[in-house]
């Protein structure tokens, strides 16, 4: 049995539980402008525009990708939206757990923290509003990035750099806080 497996599965259940309220709520504000009416990612065909061009002033085109398949998915199910913005923060959370760990080496100290991170309501804007859970995506490829980085340095495998470079580039198409990864990792080398 894999040793990670208790650590993960209590990860996930407080993650579950913290935000099982949020399944309840509608749409409201923004969610309006960039899901409901949003005629751009009612079609596949508008995806090569998303690279192409900004949606209100946001150059974010991956996310916009995320937000047309969520749409050819959930259409008009508010659930879909927040089982899309709950799964991204379970994942996140499990992530934190395994990049503490890498770091710290202490298993003990990683849960901790990744629980903390986990049940904090500080991400309750991002985990219940279902238009900032689609930030979610280039937060889970920053902190990818990162993990890869971790893993580079640790190993000195090429390919664990090259890889990092990739979702580094891929959480730039999702979310300008991407942007903040060279300097994580500085002080990460510090």
């Amino acid at each position: 049995m894999n040793k990670n497996i208790i650590p993960l599965v209590l990860i996930i259940i407080l993650s579950l539980i913290s935000y099982i309220n949020v399944f309840d709520n509608e749409f409201v504000w923004d969610d309006h402008d960039f899901i409901l009416d949003n005629a751009d990612i009612k079609s596949f065909s508008n995806i090569p525009s998303f690279f192409t061009e900004d949606v209100d002033g946001l150059y974010r085109p991956l996310r916009t990708v995320h937000y047309a398949v969520a749409y050819s998915v959930f259409r008009k199910n508010e659930f879909g939206y927040h089982l899309n913005s709950v799964f991204f923060h379970v994942l996140i959370s499990v992530l934190v757990f395994f990049i503490i760990k890498k770091i710290v080496n202490k298993k003990g100290i990683a849960l901790v923290a990744a629980l903390i991170f986990a049940v904090h309501p500080i991400h309750v804007e991002r985990v219940a509003n279902m238009t900032a859970g689609f930030d979610l995506l280039g937060i889970f490829l920053f902190l990818l990035a990162f993990y890869f980085y971790i893993l580079f340095s640790k190993i000195n495998d090429k390919k664990y750099f090259i890889v990092s470079i990739l979702l580094f580039i891929l959480a730039l198409f999702a979310s300008e806080e991407a942007i903040t990864l060279p300097f994580l990792i500085i002080l990460y080398e510090f």
